[in-house]
């Protein structure tokens, strides 16, 4: 488990250095475009690749729709095995996310850190010790779904 854990992480950092959202830093129109005296901004993600190192390929075509959804999860909770499709962010608000793959890779989030979560990749999420609260953010079109279900029966043993 500690080498599926080290090559995650490894490729959670090649890509998130790839991207430079390690890095990050906001452009000066981001600074000049929320001017007001006391502000901050902080950039908590940019990224054009998802967590498991994939490249982002494209937004969906037509007309945009963005979707952002509060998700609050018990804790020890298995939450569905999934995928998107399209690029989108998880921002962890309270509790703990520990996302899988398919094929063995996880990650695992604490509240304040954001996920640049991936596209048709098999994953599923499980919640700590405590309630789980997500900001889930996103970037499809009218009526396209935000995840596809997959059932656990198909996904190799």
């Amino acid at each position: 488990m500690k080498t599926v854990f080290k090559n995650c992480f490894f490729s959670f950092a090649v890509g998130f250095v790839a991207s430079g959202a390690l890095a990050a830093q906001p452009t000066t129109q981001e600074k000049e475009i929320f001017a007001v005296d006391g502000a901050k901004v902080t950039v908590l993600l940019k990224s054009t690749h998802a967590w498991d190192g994939a490249r982002y390929s494209s937004y969906p075509k037509g007309q945009p729709e963005l979707t952002v959804l509060k998700l609050i999860i018990p804790p020890h909770s298995d939450m569905p095995w999934h995928t998107h499709p399209m690029p989108s962010a998880v921002y962890v608000q309270t509790g703990t996310l520990t996302v899988q793959t398919d094929d063995g890779r996880e990650i695992k989030l604490i509240a304040g850190e954001v996920l640049p979560d991936s596209t048709h990749t098999v994953t599923h999420g499980l919640s700590g010790d405590e309630p789980l609260e997500l900001i889930l953010f996103y970037p499809g079109t009218p009526g396209m779904p935000v995840a596809h279900p997959i059932n656990p029966n198909s996904l190799p043993h």
